[in-house]
């Protein structure tokens, strides 16, 4: 799973911003079915609209996680293109889901026990939270183009899943 990880420099907030708008300004000409784009002119790349149209600047401690999340929202959308997607409409964070399975059996293991002593700190939990990122994208396509898009997700070196999709 780790293979398609990435690295990125560190960077500084304006160098970071002038990036994202050259890229956004790039991946809205990808071909695509919207006068030959991908996109509308004036698609707002969702949660990263404030930095690119709006003026808005991060702060020093967003930068590692908008560059990983900007990193997996270019891949998809580059994906898509080349898989014969009309339109990608809109792009977005998915909120957070706790497994509550999961919080149970935590309970249960952080318990101490009078034969092992405290229970070790379960620190896994923290590490899937910001190791993993959800989205949503919202996406035009005939049949065989979201066929092969959830081929090309399924084949990609980054390790993605799809959650769930609807129609």
């Amino acid at each position: 799973a780790a293979r398609g990880d990435r690295i990125f420099e560190k960077t500084t907030a304006p160098k970071f911003k002038a990036y994202l708008v050259a890229d956004a300004k790039r991946l809205t000409g990808l071909p695509g079915g919207v006068g030959g784009n991908l996109m509308k002119p004036e698609f707002a790349f969702g949660p990263f609209k404030d930095y690119i149209t709006e003026g808005k600047m991060p702060s020093e401690a967003e930068l590692p996680e908008l560059q990983r999340k900007w990193d997996d929202v270019v891949t998809v959308a580059e994906l898509m293109s080349t898989n014969g997607v009309v339109e990608l409409v809109d792009v977005g964070f998915a909120a957070a889901k706790k497994d509550e399975g999961q919080g149970a059996k935590d309970a249960k293991r952080d318990k101490p026990n009078k034969k092992r002593g405290p229970a070790k700190s379960n620190d896994r939990k923290n590490e899937q939270s910001t190791a993993s990122h959800s989205y949503v994208f919202t996406f035009t396509a005939k049949p065989p183009a979201f066929i092969n898009v959830l081929n090309a997700l399924e084949s990609c070196e980054r390790f993605i899943t799809v959650d769930d999709f609807t129609f």
